[in-house]
């Protein structure tokens, strides 16, 4: 948003003071994320104009998003050069991430918001989901995030996917099979799986053996290229399927 010329003083879940979240009922714009689907109304009620957007993740994701908003913003112009400088200079990243993981099998455990934005970003590098496990229940589900992929990523139905919602404990461990290359999901997927040896990328909440000492997005472009180089890192000692080691 700040490549765009506007400020977001107020962020909410973000860690911020009361007071500078009092700043929101100032603000000339409002975006409410999938997380709060009746902030809109609300918001709006009282005067502030406020537009819905999906999760910023992969290119079509961040483009959608910051077009969405650069059009309730006015600023349209200036999302356009943005993108298009960013992407010339992240797309060959992204070719690059696409030549070693295009093929390879991938489970996805997350709320419906986030697991929809995973699968998109691993399907733009052109690897195939095997398994979505859609977590806490009150996001969404199967349906959700089937609709998350088409009206905010471009992606078609999801074929052939084995599909979970709200799993109980011992639900990954039968949910995800021996046709999956990588896992991404919480430290409570990432125990349950540890026996089978599969790779993991531990993403969201809970997150218990991973932490970092600087900035780790997973939304925009560079939180996209982010987590591409995680998946990368996982799979970094498994060779691909059908290939002599």
């Amino acid at each position: 948003l700040f490549g765009l010329g506007l400020k977001a003083k107020a962020v909410f879940f973000a860690g911020e003071k009361w007071a500078q979240l009092q700043e929101t009922v100032h603000a000339h714009l409002a975006v409410a994320l999938p997380y709060a689907p009746g902030a809109a109304a609300i918001l709006q009620a009282r005067g502030v104009p406020t537009v819905q957007a999906g999760l910023p993740m992969g290119i079509v994701g961040t483009s959608r998003f910051l077009r969405t908003v650069a059009a309730a913003a006015g600023a349209q112009d200036r999302a356009e050069a943005w993108l298009a400088d960013e992407l010339a200079r992240c797309k060959p990243l992204y070719e690059l991430a696409r030549r070693r993981l295009a093929g390879r099998r991938f489970a996805v455990f997350a709320d419906a918001p986030r697991a929809a934005g995973l699968t998109a970003l691993l399907l733009e590098v052109g690897m195939v989901p095997a398994a979505v496990g859609a977590l806490h229940f009150s996001p969404g589900n199967a349906l959700t995030i089937q609709q998350i992929l088409r009206d905010h990523h471009d992606q078609p139905d999801l074929p052939a996917v084995r599909w979970l919602a709200d799993p109980a404990p011992g639900d990954a461990l039968r949910l995800v099979g021996q046709d999956c290359d990588v896992v991404l999901g919480s430290t409570i997927e990432r125990d349950e799986l540890a026996a089978t040896g599969l790779p993991f990328v531990e993403f969201g909440f809970p997150s218990e053996t991973r932490h970092f000492l600087f900035h780790a997005p997973y939304v925009g472009i560079v939180g996209a290229l982010r987590v591409l180089e995680q998946v990368l890192m996982a799979l970094e000692r498994q060779p691909k399927r059908g290939r002599q080691p």
